[in-house]
């Protein structure tokens, strides 16, 4: 428990002068006595001077404080109250009685109420009962699932997308050294060759927090169901005993079996091999042959739906490390809340779009539901092996162009490709003060002499002895041909993508079913999807929102099951409900197989243009023509 009962204590003393024993005391409290010398041992560690005296009688107040009353909890902020109240109901011995928890918080019965209402709906989620009945409150449930409740009402209340941070730690449990135990919590896995990110360390240290807190106040788990002995892994096994070990030294706890075997589950679920610890072979004895072999399966499925290869062992690698923790998580019911998600799947909703396949092949294959937040961190690893991974082809392509002179030629080459990076290659060195154009195979042609009859928008002129602003000018040369690049092939592909006969403007349709039934509808009588593909693209929403900005919908399936790519639309001049988002424009997007390309090229910069609001309103605002439509969806990719 945290500054409540430990306040109760000092109140109690404060109002009874003279020597008590721990037995005493914990009658008067109604807890153990164990928890009373918890109690002590943290509120003395706490000030800056003995707060709680022992003498031969028993426990006193110091004689500079015995007059003085703690201050009730702060009620200052609802969610503060709400988070005591929690901690009340759920440490208490015995039912709790109404009148007296608004008495202990300074409020009145009717906000207490309010609030055991409020919590009774937070905990229903996590299996956990809040009883109400007359006067009296009190929780029934799995000591796991008691704790879950607890690390759900400090991470939130009402902002779950929210970064944990060790402000809020502190403020949460400020009886307790938040930043002396992340500390020792990180040097403890150090020493065992695990390591925790930024996104899991505070999670992490709040549960080992709520932990100790329920120990303290006799709330002890019996059991897990299922999880790693930590006998089965030295890394676990040394980890879990250090941070237990140094848990009891500085709170005086004691962990049974079972809790370090939590405390192991725990650290399991939330960290990863040190970087230089994973090697594949490594990393195979870690999670277990069977997992990595799923783990590259579902990357060759992905490869054959989305022609995305990520099969290389260290990928496999690093994404098997992060798939055993995310099942770890999900078994143990401890999702990590991702406040990126949202953003990811707005800004990048190709990779978004490989984490759902993803994530959703993990589910089939092994049972386990995975939290939506879990696919943001899924993407993450995705997105970042794609971008190492991005295709040659699709680089810019240069022609140097410069007089034989030594090796001038050769160092100008290595100086450019330095500079430019994956943007662009140098692909023909050509040493000569008068090359032919048929010689000059680059999508630019960089050289220190004018090349009569080659288009000016193609050459870029540079100084004899390649000064830096002769790169800087390259790099700006090399990003307007990609923008090029991409526009040409986007403006040809986007009259494959749309047919009139697929467009709708202002049609009869009330919601997100109507829409769809309509635009799959058009998609089947064209001939371009199977007859079942509203039931996919429903398969598809029930997995996580395709509307986004309140303003769009881009409804499409998984995988590519379409005869032909097409995308039907509907625009609206009136929002209409998308699942409780409004929106006014739905784009719905079948891709076939044989066509993977388009999606590749043309899915990300499509949506991205529609993640700005005001380029969705000039769609749909346009002359209400296919014409006039795909018009400016041209003009505002090309703006993009």
């Amino acid at each position: 428990m945290d500054a409540g009962p430990q306040q109760r204590l000092v109140a109690w003393l404060s109002a009874h002068p003279g020597s008590w024993s721990t037995e005493e005391l914990a009658h008067a409290l109604g807890v153990t006595s164990r928890s009373i010398r918890n109690y002590i041992t943290r509120l003395n560690a706490a000030a800056p001077a003995e707060l709680v005296r022992r003498t031969a009688k028993g426990y006193r107040l110091a004689d500079a404080i015995s007059t003085t009353t703690p201050p009730a909890p702060s009620t200052r902020e609802a969610e503060s109250r709400l988070l005591t109240l929690l901690r009340l109901v759920l440490t208490a011995n015995s039912p709790a009685n109404v009148y007296g928890l608004a008495e202990e918080l300074g409020v009145s019965e009717s906000t207490i109420e309010n609030d055991v209402r409020r919590l009774a709906r937070l905990a229903d989620r996590h299996g956990v009962r809040i009883v109400r009945r007359q006067d009296e409150v009190w929780v029934e449930g799995r000591e796991a699932d008691q704790r879950q409740l607890m690390r759900q009402a400090v991470t939130d209340v009402d902002r779950p997308a929210e970064m944990l941070t060790t402000d809020k730690l502190e403020s949460a449990y400020s009886s307790y050294d938040i930043r002396d135990i992340k500390r020792r919590v990180a040097a403890a896995l150090a020493d065992n060759g695990l390591h925790c990110n930024d996104y899991t360390l505070n999670p992490l240290i709040l549960d080992l927090v709520i932990a100790v807190d329920r120990i303290t106040d006799d709330h002890t788990l019996e059991g897990l169901e299922g999880g790693p002995r930590i006998q089965a892994d030295p890394r676990l096994a040394g980890a879990a005993s250090k941070v237990t070990d140094y848990l009891t030294g500085a709170y005086g706890v004691e962990f049974t079996l079972a809790e370090i075997d939590a405390v192991a589950l725990l650290i399991a679920s939330k960290t990863t091999l040190l970087r230089g610890a994973t090697d594949h072979d490594v990393v195979v004895d870690h999670v277990g042959t069977d997992l990595v072999e799923l783990v590259r399966t579902i990357l060759s499925r992905l490869d054959d739906t989305y022609l995305v290869d990520l099969t290389d062992d260290a990928f496999v690698t690093s994404i098997a490390l992060h798939t055993h923790n995310m099942l770890l998580r999900a078994r143990g019911r401890r999702p990590q809340p991702n406040p990126l998600a949202a953003g990811i799947r707005r800004s990048h909703p190709l990779v978004h779009e490989l984490a759902v396949f993803y994530a959703n092949e993990i589910e089939r294959e092994t049972g386990t539901s995975i939290d939506p937040d879990e696919v943001g961190f899924i993407a993450f690893h995705l997105g970042s092996a794609i971008d190492r991974r991005r295709d040659a082809g699709g680089r810019v392509t240069i022609s140097l162009v410069v007089p034989a002179y030594h090796d001038l030629a050769q160092r100008m080459a290595d100086r450019i490709a330095t500079a430019l990076g994956d943007r662009a290659v140098v692909e023909q060195v050509i040493e000569s003060a008068e090359p032919t154009l048929d010689q000059l195979l680059g999508n630019l042609v960089v050289t220190s002499l004018a090349v009569p009859g080659l288009h000016p928008s193609r050459q870029v002129l540079i100084s004899p002895l390649l000064s830096q602003a002769d790169l800087d000018l390259i790099d700006l040369q090399v990003r307007s041909q990609q923008q090029r690049n991409t526009w040409m092939r986007l403006a040809s592909q986007l009259h494959e993508l749309f047919h009139d006969r697929l467009f709708f403007a202002s049609p009869n349709a009330r919601d997100r079913e109507e829409v769809l039934a309509l635009l799959c509808g058009a998609l089947v009588d064209t001939a371009a999807v199977p007859g079942d593909f509203l039931a996919q693209v429903l398969q598809r929403e029930e997995l996580s929102a395709t509307a986004f900005n309140d303003i769009v919908a881009i409804p499409h399936t998984l995988g590519m099951p379409a005869q032909r790519t097409s995308i039907a639309v509907a625009t609206f001049g009136e929002p209409i409900d998308w699942a409780g988002t409004p929106v006014r424009l739905v784009l719905l997007v079948a891709f076939s197989a044989q066509d993977r390309n388009l999606f590749r090229d043309t899915f990300d910069q499509l949506v991205i243009t529609l993640t700005e609001p005001r380029n969705v309103v000039r769609l749909v605002e346009s002359d209400g023509t296919f014409g006039g439509f795909l018009r400016q969806l041209g003009e505002l990719m090309q703006a993009e």
